[in-house]
């Protein structure tokens, strides 16, 4: 701890999928050491800031800055603290998350650079990608409840394609950019509302009052 004369304490509670790590942390303002991740690592913080020498070079990152990206392999000396929601992630995974993201007219060789250590950001547009983790984890929580739930509710799934928006942000526009053909409009609008109440059954906690987990 950087205050030798305060009370170390923390508070840690982790889930794991079969292809995705989560945990959220809550500790005191430290100083830590890493001498080469074994994984790749997103760092979300939701309350303190942070500075972080990662490969030799530094990196300012929190709450109203953004995320911080650690790759596989790589030496990471922090001075942080504050609340963080850590995750971990298979590339390979990521990488094909973000080809059926795309439209199939984009799906080509990508290119996306998980070597160089950077700082996220914490927002695409008008989502707020801190604010979507925060509600994923919460999730996670309510699904660990049930032998592999966090896989069979789709928090994995959820959790890659939040960081394909991160790591391929130009995806939304790629998404947008090519209208579906006309004879398939109206499946479109059938699939878009059925998404949207998907969207609110997952980011929400319904009450039996509600009458959406009926619908």
């Amino acid at each position: 701890p950087l205050d030798k004369e305060a009370a170390f304490s923390a508070k840690l509670i982790a889930f794991q999928s079969d292809h995705v790590a989560l945990a959220a942390f809550l500790f005191p303002k430290i100083r830590t050491e890493v001498g080469a991740n074994q994984t790749h690592n997103l760092a979300i913080p939701l309350l303190g800031h942070n500075i972080s020498r990662t490969n030799g070079k530094d990196f300012a990152w929190g709450s109203s800055i953004g995320a911080l990206y650690s790759p596989a392999g790589s030496t990471k000396y922090s001075e942080e603290g504050g609340c963080l929601l850590g995750t971990n992630f298979d590339p390979h995974k990521l990488r094909q998350t973000i080809q059926v993201m795309l439209c199939p007219s984009e799906q080509k060789a990508i290119d996306v650079d998980f070597e160089t250590p950077r700082v996220m950001p914490k927002s695409i547009g008008r989502l707020n990608l801190t604010e979507a983790f925060k509600r994923i984890f919460l999730h996670a929580g309510e699904a660990s409840a049930l032998p592999g739930g966090i896989s069979r509710m789709g928090c994995d799934d959820m959790v890659y394609r939040h960081l394909a928006l991160m790591f391929y942000p130009s995806i939304l526009g790629a998404v947008t950019a090519e209208p579906p053909p006309a004879d398939k409009n109206r499946r479109r609008r059938q699939i878009d509302e059925l998404c949207d109440l998907l969207i609110c059954l997952l980011y929400t906690s319904p009450s039996p009052r509600d009458g959406l987990l009926s619908r």
